[in-house]
């Protein structure tokens, strides 16, 4: 391989993690009014609910509000676009990672998602040093699992889709654009077991990938 490139939220960035520390601090008013079981209950029905970001935030909204009687005064879409990069963190071993990858091949993100609200997360958290190249489907007018923007990855990292690979959580975006474009693909799931019956190579933590690459 001469490149491998990364989704970005669930796969460089913990965005569980990020998620909560976002909606504590979204609610955090509400949240202090009730006993702490039920603050917790808040909080994670929240991340069930939006599917880990794959949901509109109205679906989180509306939740709030029938299940909770928390009524929230703006756009929860929005706010979340113009907020929620001031929560986010990477896990702990993609710095160490990208390091070790850095030089020894080309690499590029492909991440679905508005070019503010992207932009503002890859700069927070600032990777954007260790990638040759990065495109956001919301700056690029077309999303992931097409395969047309993993071809222009490949184009503007001047490598065959046949020698990048390209590392991802979500199976129906990730993986199956990723070898539609005729790249290899790693699923990387942190979460626990998920069962698959299709033989694609899987992680569990980014650091897995010194031992492959």
């Amino acid at each position: 391989m001469d490149a491998i490139l990364f989704d970005f939220d669930d796969t460089l960035g913990d965005r569980e993690v990020s998620a909560y520390r976002y909606y504590r601090g979204l609610l955090s008013a509400y949240l202090a009014e009730m006993d702490d079981v039920t603050a917790e209950c808040v909080i994670q029905d929240c991340l069930i609910a939006e599917q880990h970001g794959n949901a509109n935030k109205r679906d989180v909204q509306n939740l709030l509000e029938r299940k909770y009687g928390i009524h929230l005064d703006f756009d929860l879409n929005e706010y979340w676009n113009d907020h929620f990069y001031k929560y986010y963190e990477l896990f702990e071993d993609t710095e160490d990672v990208l390091s070790y990858l850095h030089g020894r091949y080309k690499l590029g993100i492909i991440t679905n998602g508005s070019a503010l609200g992207q932009g503002m997360k890859l700069q927070k958290t600032g990777v954007e040093k260790w990638f040759d190249t990065i495109l956001i489907s919301g700056k690029e007018g077309v999303a992931k699992p097409d395969p047309e923007i993993f071809h222009r990855a490949a184009e503007r990292l001047g490598v065959p889709e046949e020698r990048c690979v390209f590392v991802g959580d979500t199976f129906s975006n990730d993986i199956q654009g990723a070898l539609k474009a005729g790249m290899d693909a790693v699923w990387f799931w942190p979460h626990g077991k998920r069962c698959c019956a299709y033989p694609v190579k899987r992680i569990t933590s980014l650091s897995d990938l010194k031992k492959m690459y």
